[in-house]
């Protein structure tokens, strides 16, 4: 956490979709406890798209297959007010075709690779919230 321009410290209000527990939890921790932003972590689409309507989110971080869908399904169920929300994809493996221009569109940003590192995780983060710091 850095403060802005004013010096007021900046707390991020996060979305993780993540199906797997260990995972969730990593998430949780290293967003919430380590870098002292606000989680809000979904298991499943439902779950995380009510969030997403109820909520105003800095970032979400999105697994990329889930029990019940993708994060591709994800992005667009998700309203319109939620797609300059910068996202990042979560995958066990990379993708052997990134359509780049329709992942722009959705506002994704880029895909991470499981398991991902504390400090690549914390870049990425960082990165991100630059630009949404009021």
């Amino acid at each position: 956490m850095e403060p802005t321009a004013t010096g007021e410290i900046f707390i991020a209000r996060i979305l993780t979709l993540e199906d797997d527990p260990r995972t969730r939890q990593f998430l949780r921790d290293a967003i919430g406890g380590f870098l002292k932003h606000d989680v809000r972590a979904a298991s499943g689409l439902q779950e995380a798209l009510a969030l997403a309507r109820s909520v105003p989110f800095d970032l979400m971080l999105l697994d990329q297959r889930l029990r019940d869908g993708t994060a591709l399904d994800f992005c667009r169920a998700l309203p319109t007010s939620c797609l300059p929300v910068p996202k990042w994809i979560l995958t066990g493996e990379k993708p052997l075709s990134w359509d780049s221009r329709l992942w722009d569109l959705l506002g994704v940003r880029g895909y991470l690779l499981k398991p991902v590192s504390l400090d690549l995780l914390m870049e990425t983060i960082g990165s991100c919230l630059e630009s949404r710091k009021p």
